[in-house]
């Protein structure tokens, strides 16, 4: 049952409730709703059938991020790569960069932040 489901059955449960319940339930809502969107924009992996990230702009402003890759034996591995402006994913070989065919790329997510004990996520 989604969070939005939720807070509709709670506002069929309590009909008769305090003035200011219903607006306290929809502020819950949105900020539920906020929390995931935040999830998914951080944690969550996103399918390449759903969407694709933006394309970059230029070649000096690429954009990086984790995929799963899937291999030609069936397995997948994560790699680091870069979105170009023409909708193609590229990755560092040590000589320079090279494409990885877009129908291997099967899911994607922002790049995570390396560890900081400043940072209050992260001291938690």
């Amino acid at each position: 049952m989604s969070d939005q489901e939720i807070c509709e059955k709670l506002r069929k449960w309590i009909p008769f409730a305090a003035p200011g319940l219903d607006t306290l339930l929809e502020i819950a809502a949105q900020r539920l709703e906020s929390l995931q969107r935040e999830r998914k924009e951080h944690h969550d992996w996103t399918p390449c059938a759903e969407v694709m990230p933006e394309d970059s702009p230029d070649f000096q402003s690429m954009s990086r991020y984790e995929c799963t890759i899937l291999i030609p034996d069936g397995t997948r591995e994560v790699f680091t790569l870069q979105r170009t402006g023409n909708g193609k994913w590229l990755y560092e070989t040590g000589k320079g960069l090279d494409t990885v065919h877009g129908d291997q790329v099967v899911a994607w997510r922002k790049m995570s932040y390396p560890y900081n004990h400043d940072r209050k996520e992260d001291a938690e």
